[in-house]
């Protein structure tokens, strides 16, 4: 995300749902996000933060069998993420780039079939063949317990538009 191959004024809005969190450098990124973005048009991305699909697994295979399953399905073991540093990385990062920040969160709710559907559709196609028959046994065993719960969630969201300071 370091050079998009899109014209400036490209897009009335750009969503990057849990994509940033993952590129090195965020203001190269947001800045090249920001140049394709049309001076009207606004930047939704996701906020890092704790997932609460993962805790929730977590809570019904138990803690050692859910690293085992998370560095199998995931590759790797509980990420920590300081919501409050990262919500002001963001917030200075905009700023840098000359974009409002404005926060918000966005509720839902999912049920456990589509939690169960979206880590095969996701993650099971990246995972190492010897390990899809263990993750699908836990899988199917979380999905046994919890029969046809809804989690509500909440995805925290940034929406960055041009700052006024910044307009002509």
């Amino acid at each position: 995300m370091t050079a998009l191959p899109f014209d400036g004024d490209s897009f009335d809005i750009v969503f990057c749902s849990h994509v940033l969190p993952f590129i090195p450098d965020l203001d190269i990124a947001v800045g090249q996000i920001s140049r394709c973005r049309r001076a009207s048009g606004m930047l939704i991305a996701t906020l890092p933060g704790d997932s609460i699909v993962r805790r929730e697994i977590e809570r019904l295979l138990g803690a050692e069998r859910y690293e085992h399953f998370a560095r199998l399905v995931f590759r790797r073991v509980r990420r920590s993420v300081d919501t409050r540093s990262e919500t002001e990385r963001y917030r200075a990062t905009f700023a840098r780039i000359g974009l409002q920040f404005e926060q918000r969160d966005a509720p839902f709710t999912i049920t456990w079939q589509d939690v169960n559907e979206w880590i095969r559709i996701r993650w099971f196609p990246v995972m190492e063949p010897p390990d899809l028959p263990i993750a699908d046994q836990l899988l199917t065993e979380v999905a046994a317990s919890t029969g046809n719960q809804t989690l509500a969630l909440v995805e925290p969201l940034v929406i960055g538009r041009k700052s006024s300071s910044a307009m002509p």
